[in-house]
């Protein structure tokens, strides 16, 4: 209520807070890089690949590789494997695997990456 006794006082939301990944009101998920232990390198942390940040560019590119795929092979491929390999290169995931360097890092990032290729 209002100091009038009216109706509820409406209040915007300053716009450093948002829904995190947990779905609760925090601020906003910073993509700065932070140092690591390594001198001069930088590393992103474990949850900037389970953001939405991440995530939906990502599905958005492996949905572009299948439906390369899919439109190659029902053209008449004839070898299922030989043809993906080579739109795997093509399309430049040949080093997927070394896109980040930090072990810790790296292993979020192909564990949601593998995720997104089974779709769960």
């Amino acid at each position: 209520m209002d100091a009038q006794g009216g109706g509820p006082v409406l209040r915007t939301v300053p716009a450093s807070l948002k829904l995190n990944h947990n779905g609760h009101l925090g601020p906003a998920m910073s993509l700065a890089p932070t140092p690591s232990a390594a001198r001069g390198d930088l590393i992103l942390q474990p949850p900037f690949f389970t953001s939405s940040l991440f995530i939906n560019p990502c599905r958005a590119d492996i949905d572009g590789l299948t439906d390369l795929f899919v439109h190659e092979y029902a053209a008449g491929a004839t070898t299922p494997f030989a043809l993906f390999k080579r739109i795997w290169q093509e399309q430049g995931w040949t080093y997927v695997h070394l896109k980040v360097f930090d072990a810790r890092t790296r292993h979020t990032f192909l564990t949601v990456v593998c995720r997104l290729f089974v779709g769960t």
